[in-house]
């Protein structure tokens, strides 16, 4: 689980994901012990810089300030059982074979929630040059919380997008200026920048941004005039990106 930041929308939810965790009783000589999850899973991932993590552990000591355990594996009481794991705010990782890399941006002020670049192995790249153009496009960047995006950044995104966007999922809260994410104008001006083949708006307030179908419908008519392909994104959608 990758967590952008250490506000209250972005990780109240980690106590839920002890539904995730498909654990069953245990029980010896008739007593039941606690519990354990099903077929000896480990603990949830959670990955995020150090000012997030420690906030997590603020608002989740029960969590992460020592699970208590009945024996190796075995829970006494049914809490998420997580691993937590701090990495910078540019941080290269590996998961499972699939590389993800993190940037900042700033939601307000220079307050950093951090964007990620999803299925690019180039920028994963620890030998490659700081200034390189990645020598594959990027499947997919996620940016949910953002302001302004710090000028390192936007220096490596303009790299990234040299060699292409196939979707770029980025923050849009409402049409007026907000003091701490992007209005959809400046959503559509950052869109306008890098070119991504696909874009899509998510953190939309609906009641100030519109209907949804109908700011859809406005929308549209933009790859007709500018060749931007961007549309609202909505609870539940699925994607389909290429194999990285």
């Amino acid at each position: 689980l990758l967590i952008t930041h250490g506000h209250a929308d972005a990780i109240l939810g980690l106590d839920d994901l002890r539904d995730l965790q498909v654990s069953e009783q245990v029980w010896e000589g008739g007593v039941m012990l606690g519990y354990q999850p099903r077929s000896g899973s480990g603990p949830i991932r959670i990955i995020s810089n150090g000012d997030t993590i420690q906030r997590v552990r603020e608002a989740f000591p029960y969590i992460c300030g020592g699970i208590d355990f009945v024996r190796p594996g075995v829970l006494r009481r049914r809490v998420t059982w997580v691993e937590l794991e701090e990495v910078d705010d540019n941080a290269a990782i590996d998961v499972l074979g699939f590389p993800i890399k993190f940037f900042p941006v700033w939601h307000g002020g220079t307050y950093v929630s951090l964007g990620f670049a999803f299925g690019c192995k180039a920028l994963c790249d620890p030998n490659a040059p700081a200034d390189a153009v990645p020598t594959q496009r990027c499947p997919l960047i996620f940016i949910s919380d953002v302001k302004e995006v710090p000028p390192d950044t936007m220096a490596w995104l303009e790299r990234v997008a040299k060699a292409g966007i196939d979707l770029l999922i980025v923050d849009a809260l409402k049409r007026t200026s907000h003091s701490t994410h992007f209005s959809l104008d400046e959503a559509l001006d950052f869109l306008r920048h890098l070119r991504p083949k696909k874009a899509l708006l998510v953190g939309m307030s609906s009641c100030e941004l519109g209907d949804h179908d109908e700011v859809n419908q406005e929308l549209i008519k933009l790859r007709e005039t500018e060749g931007l392909d961007v549309q609202l994104s909505y609870d539940g959608m699925r994607l389909q990106t290429r194999k990285y």
